[in-house]
């Protein structure tokens, strides 16, 4: 009976002293980037986390990865078209003219962002960040914090980026 008291106080105290878990922090990022069509969130990770004015400030890393690569080479297939067109075109109305290609930028950001939501745009490196990358195929690096707060069914988050 003692013992059976012991644990009871002692679940008691761990539920009082309860933070948010990696669960927790995946339920808050796969729902922000659930609507996204090419990257889904991989890897995560609680690196840390604070009490702060009766809130609780969580930081995590994660991943970002492509849902299929083919359609990234499929992406920057379609702007090698779309450029090397507009260059046989500038040329047959401009011979001996220099033509300026075109920069990825655009459609390698329209990629990455298809489909997602502005809450997960937030939590995305910033527009530079995502050109920087070129067509590349790696796995994006990530970090983040969020503030929650504790309810009836759980931890629930704030705020996040």
């Amino acid at each position: 009976m003692k013992q059976l008291l012991l644990l009871g106080a002692a679940l008691a105290l761990v539920g009082c002293n309860s933070t948010p878990s990696e669960g927790d922090i995946e339920d808050f990022l796969e729902s922000r980037f659930a609507p996204c069509q090419n990257i889904k969130v991989v890897d995560i990770t609680k690196t840390n986390g604070y009490e702060q004015d009766g809130y609780y400030r969580v930081e995590f890393a994660y991943s970002l990865e492509l849902k299929d690569a083919k359609a990234l080479r499929a992406a920057k297939a379609r702007w090698q078209e779309e450029n090397d067109s507009a260059e046989k075109a500038f040329l047959e109305k401009w011979p001996g003219y220099r033509f300026q290609r075109k920069s990825p930028n655009d459609a390698i950001y329209n990629f990455y962002f298809a489909g997602c939501s502005s809450g997960a745009r937030q939590l995305m490196p910033n527009y530079l960040e995502v050109h920087s990358r070129g067509f590349s195929e790696d796995d994006m690096e990530m970090t983040g914090t969020v503030l929650m707060h504790k309810t009836e069914n759980g931890w629930r988050a704030l705020s996040g980026g």
